[in-house]
């Protein structure tokens, strides 16, 4: 026959099992709700498709794309530089180009120079790039085109 203070002791013990299976759960329940929330939504204009171009997307061809990502697990970042080839088709003194706002753009260069930060805009999912100056086809009919680097870009300087 069990003394009453060892049936004390084996209930007492009882109460463990089941506090380390509801920090089991909830912690099954936070891994769930974290995999499976929503991420943030598209703009609106990126997750529209077919839209007209504007007139300064009309007037070049886009023809190459040399992507780079440099993925960093640990920090949950990816990184990327995109070298995008185009050609002028007419003048024009603004580049235009679709890409979200949740991607944000660190430095963008142009003919082989870095443009300042107050050279472009993402307003809404349309990014507008300020040439240094006009880019197409010249008075005597041959064409211009922005010469794309070879190289990231670094981003510029906050002064």
């Amino acid at each position: 026959m069990k003394s009453a203070s060892a049936q004390q002791e084996k209930r007492g013990g009882d109460w463990q099992p089941w506090v380390i299976l509801a920090l089991l759960l909830t912690a099954l329940a936070v891994v769930v709700w974290l995999k499976h929330r929503p991420g943030p939504e598209l703009a609106k204009r990126t997750a529209q498709t077919g839209l007209p171009l504007s007139p300064e997307q009309r007037s070049v061809d886009f023809v190459s794309a040399d992507l780079t990502f440099d993925v960093q697990p640990n920090d949950r970042r990816i990184d990327g530089v995109a070298i995008l080839g185009f050609v002028v088709k007419a003048r024009i003194s603004k580049l235009q180009f679709d890409l979200d706002p949740e991607l944000p753009i660190s430095a963008i260069a142009a003919d082989g120079r870095v443009l300042p930060r107050s050279a472009w805009e993402n307003n809404g999912g349309l990014v507008t790039v300020t040439l240094s100056g006009p880019v197409g086809v010249r008075p005597d009919g041959r064409r211009t085109s922005e010469r794309p680097l070879r190289e990231p870009v670094p981003a510029p300087s906050e002064e």
